[in-house]
């Protein structure tokens, strides 16, 4: 029978092993992969207000009304603001999931907008202003991005008349591709409440209905290097657009229609955004 001490000496060996066993086939620790960020654009199209100016009162304090002329202080005015609710935020800010800090997310009216970096695969919510209560609903929610891709959203007014944008706006996603081919790719989008008639060099005329998008790859090999684009809505007797496109390698052109205010855009109800991207290096 083996004495106390050999087996206490046994028991240990024995635990030893064990332990050199469970380490050599322990699971190696994870690896964290870094996910690629998502590009997005957030543009606002609809009609531009009128420009108001107001003339003060001879015995205004304002000082950018004040003059040693006397008598030509009565005809100097000012441009006023726009009313309110009838242009959209010009930015709105978000949270990352995990971080306290706000971000912000500029907003451009009726004009080409820069891709900005959000995390992709996660669900973004866009404020107006920043929320004084946990929960409040956004103005905006953008859908969890692919990684390493580039989109579009374009904004237009929920509202009427005078409130164009006193409701949450509709949102329009476009994915911003460029041609394969290695020529050029056009983007048209039509988020307008009317028809919009397209016509392109050659004769090739075709219909693009409301919240109707349509992709064009133009062939760099291509006979006609320059190629005429016409827009015409049919509430409109005059053209939207008429322009010129010359082919270049991995160039994306949008065209984005929308409801306008004759008053402001030379008698058309159409408008039309032009934007131009190069692809990524």
């Amino acid at each position: 029978m083996p004495s106390p001490r050999a087996h206490i000496s046994a028991l240990f060996t024995s635990n030893v092993l064990a332990g050199s066993l469970l380490a050599e086939t322990a699971l190696p620790p994870k690896i964290e992969i870094a996910i690629p960020p998502a590009k997005v654009s957030i543009i606002a199209l609809g009609p531009k207000p009128i420009r108001r100016y107001k003339r003060p009162a001879q015995h205004t304090k304002d000082p950018r009304f004040q003059s040693q002329n006397t008598s030509s202080r009565s005809r100097q005015t000012i441009l006023l603001g726009a009313p309110k609710y009838s242009t959209p935020p010009t930015q709105l800010f978000f949270k990352v999931h995990g971080n306290a800090n706000w971000q912000l997310m500029d907003v451009r009216f009726n004009n080409q907008g820069v891709l900005k970096t959000i995390p992709a695969l996660k669900t973004i919510d866009f404020h107006s202003s920043i929320p004084m209560a946990e929960g409040q609903n956004p103005t905006i929610q953008l859908p969890a991005m692919e990684p390493s891709s580039n989109t579009l959203f374009f904004l237009t007014p929920a509202g009427e008349l005078k409130s164009l944008w006193k409701n949450n706006p509709r949102v329009t996603a476009v994915p911003l591709t460029w041609s394969a081919t290695g020529g050029t790719r056009i983007l048209l989008i039509n988020t307008s409440k009317q028809v919009v008639t397209i016509s392109i060099s050659q004769g090739k005329t075709f219909p693009l209905n409301p919240d109707q998008k349509k992709r064009i790859d133009l062939n760099s090999h291509a006979v006609e290097m320059n190629i005429k684009l016409i827009a015409k809505g049919a509430n409109d007797t005059k053209i939207s657009l008429q322009e010129s496109i010359l082919i270049r390698p991995s160039i994306t052109k949008v065209y984005a229609f929308y409801n306008a205010a004759p008053m402001t855009n030379g008698g058309r109800t159409l408008a039309c955004l032009r934007a131009i991207y190069q692809s990524p290096k």
